[in-house]
């Protein structure tokens, strides 16, 4: 891939470490490799707290039952 890339200035990556770049082959092509350490944080904790919440209020099975055809309403709440 890095090879392919004629053009290719820069290499990103979202997240911990670089490992998976081949950093020494863009090094010597003049390719600069980057990373994104904390990037997608708030983005994760976000969606496990939107998961959660989905899973609280039956999200998963209303959802499941609506696309099945079926809707019981009284299924889905629970107090």
């Amino acid at each position: 891939m890095i090879e392919a890339g004629t053009q290719l200035k820069v290499i990103g990556r979202a997240g911990v470490g670089v490992d998976n770049v081949d950093v020494p082959a863009a090094t010597r092509k003049g390719i600069v490799v980057v990373n994104s350490p904390e990037g997608n944080t708030i983005a994760a904790a976000e969606h496990t707290l939107a998961l959660m919440l989905a899973l609280s209020r039956y999200i998963p099975d209303a959802n499941h039952s609506i696309k099945n055809g079926q809707w019981d309403r009284a299924k889905f709440y629970r107090s």
